[in-house]
């Protein structure tokens, strides 16, 4: 057993971990529980154990499905492309419907919070037949915070930036981040 799969039976016991095949690799996903669907998306720099407080208990109503996002966790990590953007709230909102329809959910409900937000408000907009019933949480609109930023707030959200730099500042470790 794996130290990921270790963490997975303590903090998700009753939780299946398995393997989704999608266009542009793998995708983690643990399942559990019985009922209609609902997909839980972590926020960053989180995994899907960021719901091990919530997700047991929602077992007993729903068949709960967690995720790691692409980029996160053990779901494979798209490399840098001068022709395509990997990491378009798009692309990770179409990943995350396709491995819910691997799973043989058309429909689901869908929870999440900070950049996994993004994502399930991306996929309810592109997908709206899909999504039944959808949560964000931890979400400001981007375009309301670039808008109103100041140097107060561009000093305690320093790292919101780095985001929006051209390749490869995103995807270079910061030495004071760890």
């Amino acid at each position: 057993m794996t130290i990921f799969e270790d963490a997975d039976a303590k903090l998700l016991p009753g939780f299946a971990r398995q393997w989704i095949n999608v266009a542009d690799g793998r995708v983690l996903a643990l399942v559990g529980g019985t009922g209609p669907a609902l997909l839980m998306l972590h926020g960053d720099p989180q995994t899907h154990l960021c719901w091990h407080h919530l997700a047991p208990k929602l077992t007993d109503r729903f068949t709960v499905v967690l995720t790691d996002i692409r980029g996160r966790g053990e779901t494979h990590k798209p490399g840098y492309s001068a022709s395509a953007n990997a990491y378009t709230k798009r692309e990770m909102a179409a990943e995350q419907l396709a491995v819910m329809q691997q799973f043989g959910f058309d429909t689901f409900s869908l929870v999440a919070h900070d950049r996994g937000a993004r994502v399930a408000q991306r996929l309810a907009l592109d997908h709206p037949a899909a999504v039944t019933q959808l949560v964000v949480m931890d979400i400001i609109s981007s375009l309301d915070f670039y808008e109103n930023s100041n140097a107060q707030i561009a000093q305690d959200y320093f790292y919101f930036s780095f985001l929006t730099q051209d390749y490869p500042v995103p995807e270079t470790p910061m030495p004071f981040c760890g």
